[in-house]
């Protein structure tokens, strides 16, 4: 399990020699939401970790940050 998780956010460390909390807490946000390009389960496809585990859609990410999705208006 470390291994997996070292794998996964090696790619996104590699350059930093500081890192602080924060940037912990994005990234954790990012892998919790961004979705499953494959996977050994069917079901899990095109789902994020989240919504595999609480079997919910969620909100856009940005709007989940506190952002406001910019809908553009039909003519």
């Amino acid at each position: 399990m470390i291994e997996n998780l070292n794998g996964r956010i090696r790619p996104y460390l590699a350059e930093q020699k500081e890192v602080t909390q924060k940037k912990l807490d994005l990234l954790q946000f990012y892998l919790n939401h961004k979705p499953f390009a494959r996977s050994k389960h069917e079901r899990l496809i095109n789902k994020t970790p989240a919504q595999a585990l609480t079997e919910k859609d969620h909100p856009h990410w940005l709007e989940m940050l506190g952002f406001s999705l910019f809908k553009q208006q039909v003519a």
